[in-house]
């Protein structure tokens, strides 16, 4: 069950976030010096006065310390875009709530007056005050910091010009200040910092960035700051963020949370551009903080030659039915279809209790195109489809339940109605799983599942009716029971298991106009099968030297023996979830043919397979080869379709995988599937990829696949790509990026083709400095995406695309280092300098 019904704060505006980050910080300022000063005894520091001054000789303004005067190993860990970095105050804290001053003259006057001259020290718990001099009146509960003044704090260093506090009231005012906050690279300015109350300050001319001293790239600079810790926000007059001094954002006044409370304001916006340099896409979202368990952000798009979309995101919290969310996107006219188009997307998901949980996802587009013509220039959306589902779980160790229903709106309008998916509603699923005594496993799967599906439909402007076996809709019923036995040992294992597996089907539906089908599809089917296996395997070690190296050597060989008779009638039922399974070393010994419960496999196969491993002596796989194939001992009648011949061949493919990892940075990978049957590689898969840590990653991948003609007697390539993508560091300020996914294939005169070879490409270029990053790139495509006649577009996508950041603050435009993710493996282990 959700406790904690309060969502986190949202990723504020370029303004918001900045001043949320650091309002909460320099609210800490207050509370350094009016505390670091509270009443001192005067017998307390008359005896204090004489102590020894601390040495500041050494120190640097704001504690900021150029590269030359940091250690050595702090010099090699920060990059070359950086010249020095802040380091925190090293201070021996009191254990006491007494204070420690120091001085080199100090006095008492007849009227009171405690007057401190010279290098003048007060030290409370791990706070520092130093300044020329100061004069502490006991009556009037008042002290003077006069001349430079400094504060120094595990948290934030103030450096300013004639402090005064006053102690009644915890209050401080501070002339021409300067404060740097270490652990968050941050420092700003103001020309006076009022505290009236412990709990509020107020700053004016105050400025703010995350850039190093002496390089302000950007700021935030406000001409009056009020910070109140006690309602957790903060109010700010004539704010802007400046670029090179140059102010690029103006806000008149907002106000804006200063810790964890969420507060209503602007987030970053984001947008793209095309080849002609116009601004294809253009967003600017306002959150809106409603309640601790409810908020919203309302999105206004503009998207070129389409018109002004409007997005909204509604998400809430409750405690019975766990995190919600609501997004809808709605474009009232199309200025080119001039139609109304929309997006709807609901999702729900919570834990009812320690066994319970559930999850609801619906989804619903106006048309097809919808995602591809609201997305950023380049980018081309894959999906075809959308899932509309509810989910009610239940688990409690060896027992599991799931109650389903599922269905999908298609958005790709090359899928034939006939094609398309069934609905699921609803769908009983129940597993238990026991283990009486040790290796013995009794498992039993129920399941219960009502399949229907949409008759008619119009699709590309013609409608579509369902005829014949496609229109029959069924009630299944799936009952699994195995028993298995595992005598486990360090040299291997063996278990034998067996399996029965049973079906029935009431069909409805069924089109009796269409000949031969009310004969070919009864009402009711019914049939089970036994499945037997058999399963082994041995691992063998020993230590191998190459050349200087030694390594730890395995041979793992494995066998699979399974047997299952043949239950007629099958290859005629409809395949309401099942799919032939992927040729891979994996399922080599899965022990079936196919996945889903539409078909019980006749099997009679072995399948055997060696794996050899080299270990480091880190335990590190360093090398991987395994090679294998199933051997089968009859024919496979049962297919997935009538129209599929039986199966004769005597064995699989040969499969073999590679996985080699010569160092940290070098990986391959291979897989290679040789049909010895017509002599000819069905499946050359090979991936080379490299990464180190200097932020230098590459990827390069050829996927050739192909089958048999069996009319023209010869092999015909189905699909020839070669894919790479890389992310090179060239210093630490410059790096350059790509993609490029190329078409190898040589298409039929009947074939749809690529209107150019070049399917999809990228390249760009990134800067970064010690505060900000700059991403440009461009981005071209020939893709699709979401069409199965043809995935090809019949003109190109292109398009520009800036990302602009901040460092602290935040990013403005597109998404780039998503897209580069997406394209170049290890990515998304960059080492990033950030704040």
């Amino acid at each position: 069950m959700a406790n904690d019904l309060r969502y986190p704060t949202k990723s504020a505006t370029s303004v918001n976030a900045l001043q949320r980050r650091t309002a909460s910080a320099i609210a800490t300022i207050l509370f350094t010096i009016s505390y670091g000063v509270s009443p001192i005894a005067a017998a307390e520091v008359a005896a204090e006065t004489n102590a020894a001054p601390v040495s500041n000789a050494e120190s640097q303004p704001l504690n900021w310390y150029p590269r030359a005067l940091l250690p050595l190993h702090q010099q090699a860990s920060m990059p070359d875009f950086c010249t020095g970095r802040y380091q925190m105050p090293v201070i021996q804290a009191r254990t006491d709530d007494g204070i420690e001053a120091s001085a080199d003259q100090a006095r008492v006057t007849v009227d009171g007056l405690t007057e401190f001259q010279g290098q003048v020290e007060l030290r409370q718990a791990d706070r520092i005050i130093t300044t020329d001099q100061a004069i502490w009146n006991q009556q009037a509960e008042t002290i003077k910091l006069i001349g430079d003044v400094k504060i120094e704090s595990p948290q934030v260093v103030i450096e300013g010009q004639n402090a005064q506090l006053l102690q009644t009231d915890q209050s401080v005012q501070v002339e021409a200040v300067e404060y740097a906050f270490p652990t968050q690279h941050a420092r700003g300015s103001a020309a006076q910092l009022t505290g009236t109350t412990a709990d509020r300050l107020v700053l004016t001319d105050a400025s703010f960035t995350f850039c190093e001293p002496g390089q302000n790239d950007w700021d935030i600079a406000a001409s009056k700051l009020v910070l109140n810790q006690q309602n957790g926000f903060g109010s700010a007059w004539n704010t802007r963020l400046r670029v090179a001094g140059v102010p690029i954002l103006y806000i008149p006044y907002y106000r804006f949370p200063i810790d964890d409370r969420r507060m209503t304001g602007f987030l970053d916006p984001s947008f793209s551009f095309n080849g002609k340099g116009q601004v294809t896409n253009l967003e600017v979202p306002f959150y809106l903080n409603i309640a601790e368990n409810l908020d919203a952000t309302l999105t206004p798009q503009r998207v070129i030659e389409r018109g002004i979309v409007i997005n909204s995101q509604v998400r809430h919290k409750t405690r019975w039915l766990g995190d919600g969310e609501l997004n809808y996107s709605v474009l009232r006219n199309d200025e080119q279809l001039d139609t109304k188009r929309f997006r709807l997307n609901y999702l729900q998901t919570g834990q009812w209790s320690e066994h319970w949980r559930h999850r609801f996802e619906y989804n619903q587009l106006s048309d097809d195109d919808y995602l591809d013509d609201m997305r950023p220039s380049g980018q081309v959306n894959r999906a075809s489809y959308l899932p509309r589902s509810a989910l009610i779980a239940y688990q409690n160790e060896g027992f599991q339940a799931q109650l389903i229903t599922e269905e999908f709106q298609t958005i790709n309008a090359g899928i034939a109605l006939r094609n398309r998916p069934y609905h699921r509603a609803p769908q009983l699923n129940i597993n238990y799983r026991i283990d009486p005594v040790s290796g013995l496993r009794l498992t039993q799967r129920l399941s219960s599942t009502l399949f229907s599906r949409q008759q008619a439909a119009r699709i590309n402007d013609q409608q579509q009716v369902l005829s014949g076996a496609d229109t029959i809709e069924a009630a299944r019923y799936v009952s699994d029971t195995s028993v298995a036995y595992r005598w486990q040992y360090p040299f291997g294992f063996i278990e034998p298991k067996i399996d029965y597996r049973h079906r029935y089907y009431q069909f409805d539906n069924i089109d009796d106009t269409d000949d031969g089908a009310q004969d070919e599809f009864d009402r009711h089917q019914d049939f089970g099968s036994a499945r037997y296996q058999l399963d082994g395997q041995l691992i063998f070690e020993r230590s191998l030297a190459l050349g200087q190296y030694e390594f730890l050597q395995t041979l793992e060989p494995r066998i699979l023996y399974v047997y299952s008779r043949q239950q007629d009638g099958q290859n005629a039922l409809p395949l309401f979830d099942t799919r032939a399974t992927s040729f891979n070393f994996a399922n080599l010994f899965s022990g079936d043919r196919f996945s889903g419960d539409d078909r019980l496999a006749d099997l009679n196969q072995i399948s055997i397979g060696v794996t050899s491993r080299l270990l480091n002596d880190e335990g590190i796989e360093r090398l991987r080869a395994s090679l294998g194939r199933i051997y089968y001992r009859s024919k496979r009648f049962t297919q997935l379709s009538d129209t599929v011949d039986t199966d004769n061949q005597s064995s699989s493919p040969i499969l073999a995988e590679l996985a080699w990892l010569p160092n940290r940075s070098w990986q391959l990978n291979s897989t290679l599937e040789w049909n010895s049957e017509f002599d000819f590689l069905a499946q050359q898969r090979i991936g080379l990829s490299y990464r180190d840590s200097a932020n230098r990653f590459f990827n390069l991948a050829s996927n050739r696949v192909q089958t048999f003609d069996q009319e023209q007697q010869q092999e015909r390539v189905t699909s020839d790509q070669i894919d790479a993508g890389i992310f090179w560091s060239i210093t630490d300020r410059w790096a350059v990026f790509g993609r490029q996914l190329f078409d190898l294939q040589n298409y039929n005169d009947d074939e749809p083709r690529p209107i150019d070879d070049s399917l999809e490409s990228m390249a760009g270029l990134e800067y970064q400095s010690c505060c900000w990053r700059v991403q440009v790139s461009y981005r071209e495509s020939s893709l699709q995406g979401n069409n199965e006649s043809s995935e090809f577009n019949t003109e190109k996508r292109y398009g520009f695309l800036l990302s602009f950041e901040l460092k602290g603050l935040g990013s403005f435009g597109d998404d780039t280092d998503q897209l580069i993710k997406d394209a170049v493996a290890g990515y998304s282990n960059r080492q990033y300098h950030n704040y």
